[in-house]
């Protein structure tokens, strides 16, 4: 991510389509990237983002990706 992206980043959207999108969590990446721009990580918005992501996705996987 780059500058402008880290600042106007919206944690919990980012989590949320992480983990609709089945991948692992990606906050360590994001604090890296958005750290070097002096960026702080919301983490509990993220995570609260990717825990219902991950949700979705499992619900969307049983139902055949229909749901």
């Amino acid at each position: 991510m780059d500058a402008t992206e880290c600042r106007g980043a919206n944690w919990y959207e980012i989590g949320f389509r992480d983990g609709l999108f089945g991948m692992q969590r990606m906050d360590f990446v994001y604090t890296e990237q958005c750290g070097k721009h002096g960026v702080k990580l919301d983490a509990a918005a993220y995570a609260k983002g990717w825990q219902e992501g991950v949700w979705e996705y499992d619900k969307r996987k049983i139902h055949g990706g229909t749901d």
